[in-house]
């Protein structure tokens, strides 16, 4: 997502009073937009409670397009034990290799290709 989009994405995220009404917003924005680790980290920073951050954490992982990069959002968690289910989960998705972005509009496939390894 470029810088601008982004920052429209963060100010009506940040706009909203509960934490589930942030996350539908990220949510409906990503659905068809990737982001990379540091926006992220900054949507994560806007949710108020761990246990809701870590939803929005799995969700965002599938968007990001650095994911190589995704350790750099664990500081924004305050227990171990959600850091360490967010490794888990991201362990559990290594099966999925994401195709590049240009790749995937000049096939008009879904943009994951499942391979097991």
């Amino acid at each position: 997502m470029d810088d601008n989009s982004f920052k429209q994405l963060r100010n009506t995220v940040s706009k909203s009073v509960f934490d589930v009404d942030k996350i539908e917003v990220a949510k409906s924005a990503l659905a068809k937009n990737y982001i990379t680790s540091a926006q992220a980290k900054e949507l994560l920073s806007l949710i108020n409670f761990e246990s809701n951050r870590l939803t929005l954490a799995k969700f965002c992982y599938d968007k990001t397009l650095d994911q190589q990069n995704y350790f750099t959002v664990y500081d924004t968690f305050t227990f171990s034990s959600s850091v360490n289910e967010l490794s888990d989960y991201i362990s559990k998705q290594r099966w999925l290799i994401p195709l590049s972005i240009d790749f995937v509009q000049s096939q008009s496939i879904s943009h994951w290709n499942i391979v097991r390894f």
